[in-house]
């Protein structure tokens, strides 16, 4: 290999894309401190960014900060109460890796939904497609938080995406309350 960078870049988003597909699992990322905290702070931007057109900078920015946090910290109670605690840098990997992906493929359709001066019938039709494809990617984002818990946590995906459904709900109830205002 040429640029050995690129490919072990290449190999780690092909793992990432493997488990928004359900086919790989976190235990097949490396357990390696220094690509959490890559994974963690694109996380942070992604959700910054993809924040940012609905809510300005500022504000974007808290609601990034509310919800990592959140995230790491509600995967290690959960991994804790398991106890599988030795599983948090792959999981925490897994689910800040897969949460880049997903936010960066909804930011084209959260720029395009935010946009001023569209006209009324091109803003109807093509805004409601965007709302259901942002829909379907949260979806599919809180399915693939619920695999990569079904795996860490050893149980049924059930019961983990219910688990999933609790941690988005929780960022979003507290994001409301702590970043908008509005319980």
């Amino acid at each position: 290999a040429r640029y050995p960078a690129v490919s072990i870049m290449t190999s780690l988003l092909r793992v990432f894309f493997r488990i928004c597909l359900m086919r790989d699992k976190p235990q097949d990322l490396p357990a390696a401190g220094v690509l959490l905290a890559f994974c963690i702070a694109v996380y942070f931007l992604s959700g910054v960014l993809v924040a940012w057109p609905g809510r300005g900078l500022g504000e974007a920015f808290l609601v990034s900060l509310v919800d990592t946090p959140l995230l790491l910290l509600y995967t290690g109670l959960l991994l804790m109460a398991r106890s599988h605690l030795e599983r948090w840098l792959q999981t925490a990997t897994a689910l800040t890796g897969t949460g880049m992906l997903f936010n960066l493929l909804a930011m084209p359709f959260v720029f395009f939904v935010n946009l001023d001066g569209l006209s009324v019938d091109v803003a109807s039709g093509v805004l409601g497609l965007f709302g259901y494809l942002i829909l379907f990617l949260l979806c599919w984002n809180v399915s693939v938080i619920g695999f990569v818990y079904k795996h860490a946590l050893n149980m049924s995906f059930i019961a983990a995406l219910i688990i999933a459904v609790s941690c988005v709900g929780l960022s979003v109830h507290l994001i409301n309350l702590m970043v908008i205002g509005d319980p």
